[in-house]
C-alpha cells in the first residue's frame, strides 16, 4: 500500500478513513485498490478537520449501507475502522500528527511509552475485571513498544530516541506466541506424563507376570522346592525323586 501511496497512513488520512479504504489495504485487485484510493481522496476532501469521537461511529455506520457485499464480510471491519480513526484523531490533537513525537515524549522509557499509549488511546486499554480485581494486559501497547525498539533502537546507541533503557521492565506480551509456547510445553509435559505412566504400568505388569509365572514353576514351601525344581538344559536328565509325603 505504501508503495502506491506514501501518505496512506498519515494522521490526516487515518482520521477520516472509511471502511472501503481499510478493506482496500488487504490484497485486492488493481481496480479495487484504485477505487479504495479514490474513496480515501474523497473522504479527505470532504472533511478538512477531524470529527469528534462521538461522531466517528455515526459516520462509519452511515457508510455501511453502501458497502459491497464482499466488504461487509470483512472481519471486524467497523471496529477496525473506528480504532484507526481514533489513532488519527489522537495523533493530530496531541502529537502534531506524528507517532515519533509520541515516542520522543517517553524520554527513552519503554514503561513510560506504554503508559502514554494507554492514556491517550482508549482502544489500547485492554483491561478487565477478574474476581473483583482489575487486570491489565496492555498487549498491543507493549508489542508496539517492543517492535519500535527491535526495529530502530536495539542496534543503536543509548542516545537514539528509540533506544529504551528499561525494556526488561515490560511484561510478557500476551501475543499468539504465548499460547503456542504454552501448547508446546504442555505437549512435552503430556509426553513425559504418558511416558512415566506407561513405564509404571509396564513395571507393574511385568512384576505381576513374573510373580504368577514363578509361582507356577516353584512351589511356595521350601520342602517342595527341591522336588519341583526343573533340571537345567545343559545337565543330563536325572531320575525323578519321589517326594516324601
Amino acid at each position: 500500500m505504501l508503495e502506491k501511496d506514501q501518505h496512506a497512513f498519515n494522521a490526516e488520512r487515518l482520521a477520516v478513513v472509511t471502511p472501503e479504504v481499510v478493506a482496500g489495504w488487504i490484497d485486492l485487485s488493481p481496480e479495487e485498490a484504485a477505487a479504495a484510493a479514490a474513496a480515501a481522496a474523497a473522504a479527505s476532501s470532504s472533511s478538512s478537520s477531524p470529527s469528534s469521537s462521538s461522531s466517528i461511529g455515526e459516520t462509519i455506520s452511515s457508510t455501511t449501507s453502501s458497502l459491497p457485499s464482499s466488504l461487509t464480510t470483512f472481519p471486524l471491519l467497523l471496529e477496525r475502522t473506528r480504532k484507526i480513526r481514533e489513532l488519527g484523531h489522537v495523533l493530530l490533537r496531541h502529537f502534531q500528527g506524528l507517532a515519533s513525537n509520541l515516542i520522543l515524549e517517553s524520554n527513552h522509557s519503554a514503561v513510560e511509552l506504554v503508559r502514554l499509549i494507554t492514556s491517550y488511546f482508549p482502544s489500547f486499554r485492554d483491561e478487565s475485571l477478574y474476581r473483583g480485581e482489575l487486570i491489565f494486559f496492555y498487549k498491543r501497547a507493549q508489542i508496539f513498544t517492543g517492535d519500535v525498539w527491535a526495529a530502530y533502537g536495539k542496534k543503536t546507541g543509548s542516545e537514539h530516541p528509540f533506544a529504551f533503557r528499561d525494556m526488561n521492565e515490560l511484561t510478557m506480551f500476551a501475543d499468539y506466541r504465548v499460547p503456542q509456547v504454552s501448547s508446546f510445553y504442555s505437549f512435552i509435559y503430556l509426553f513425559i506424563y504418558l511416558f512415566i505412566y506407561l513405564f509404571i504400568y509396564l513395571f507393574i505388569y511385568l512384576f505381576i507376570y513374573l510373580l504368577i509365572y514363578s509361582s507356577t514353576l516353584y512351589p511356595v514351601f521350601p520342602s517342595e522346592f527341591a522336588c519341583a525344581r526343573r533340571p537345567s538344559l545343559l545337565q543330563k536328565p536325572r531320575k525323578k525323586k519321589r517326594c516324601k509325603t
